[in-house]
């Protein structure tokens, strides 16, 4: 049985009922990819039967499929802001097969469009992971150019300011997060400051497995995972300012024990203020790729 909630979608507001004891979660037929929130806006991709990959918004009863075109694939999305403050929506639209790059669209909800950005994307060059804050961009390139983290602002030429991209970041204002592995069994997850030269630890761990970080209203989330005779999956966060470390209370969360005797199974989560959707890898012996929701407004101890 799957719980319901009100709708969340491009153009409708959330409301989170104050009675919610446990995480609302709906299941799809196919494989649901990237995920992310901001405001009232939500949008995730989907690969349809067909091996193709579509882009979607809303919730459970509001999902709806946006009118962009599929893809063979997307190579990262994410809900941020132009310079004035509004929604937009970037992603990596990537060809069939790696002789065919990704190139970089933003989609804006008020005009329901999308359109290249020749600024960013340069033939013969992949362009993967793009991020926007207030018309700012930041991308991973590869193929047949200079590699590595680049950053774009308008009026600018793009710039490189890491030499390898990372495997995970997240952008907003002028902070980059990141995670990294160290040697053998460490992970880390660091914030960069745009024209600096060092990035500054936040979480480190060994045995533990840390990926997926996020920015959000002062604060540094990244997803944690303990492999073990049942993996256990945490979602913790500290301030970009300093102070310790807090974990989401797992009390309600979908994903735990949500893989039977192996334990855990969050894939992965994006956070805006109150706001905390997740994918999870279904529920033991249930078929179907559910995306959760923690209601009422997650609590971090």
């Amino acid at each position: 049985m799957r719980r319901r909630l009100a709708p969340i979608g491009l153009v409708a507001a959330l409301a989170l009922p104050a009675s919610a004891t446990a995480d609302s979660y709906f299941t799809l037929t196919h494989p649901v990819g990237d995920i992310d929130v901001r405001a009232n806006h939500v949008a995730w991709t989907v690969t349809d039967g067909r091996g193709r990959a579509h882009l979607r918004g809303g919730f459970d009863a509001t999902a709806h499929a946006l009118p962009v075109r599929p893809a063979a694939s997307f190579a990262g999305i994410d809900l941020g802001t132009d310079d004035r403050g509004r929604t937009v929506l970037v992603y990596a639209r990537c060809g069939k097969d790696e002789r065919q790059s990704c190139d970089i669209y933003l989609y804006r909800p008020t005009s329901r469009r999308e359109h290249r950005l020749a600024s960013v994307s340069r033939r013969g060059c992949n362009e993967t992971k793009p991020h926007i804050s207030r018309d700012v961009i930041l991308l991973s390139r590869r193929g047949r150019c200079s590699g590595g983290l680049f950053v774009k602002r308008p009026g600018h030429r793009l710039r490189r300011v890491m030499r390898k991209a990372p495997v995970a970041y997240d952008f907003l204002g002028r902070t980059v997060a990141f995670a990294r592995h160290v040697g053998v069994a460490i992970s880390e997850v660091r914030v960069l400051r745009i024209g600096r030269h060092r990035s500054r630890l936040v979480a480190r761990a060994k045995g533990a497995f840390l990926s997926g970080p996020r920015l959000d209203a002062g604060f540094v989330y990244w997803q944690r995972s303990v492999a073990g005779i049942a993996e256990s999956d945490d979602i913790l966060r500290r301030r970009l300012a300093g102070g310790r470390s807090e974990t989401l209370e797992r009390g309600g969360r979908a994903w735990v024990g949500a893989g039977g005797s192996s334990g855990d199974n969050l894939e992965s989560f994006a956070v805006n203020r109150s706001r905390l959707f997740y994918l999870f890898g279904g529920l033991a012996g249930r078929p179907g790729f559910p995306i959760g929701l923690v209601e009422p407004a997650p609590v971090f101890r």
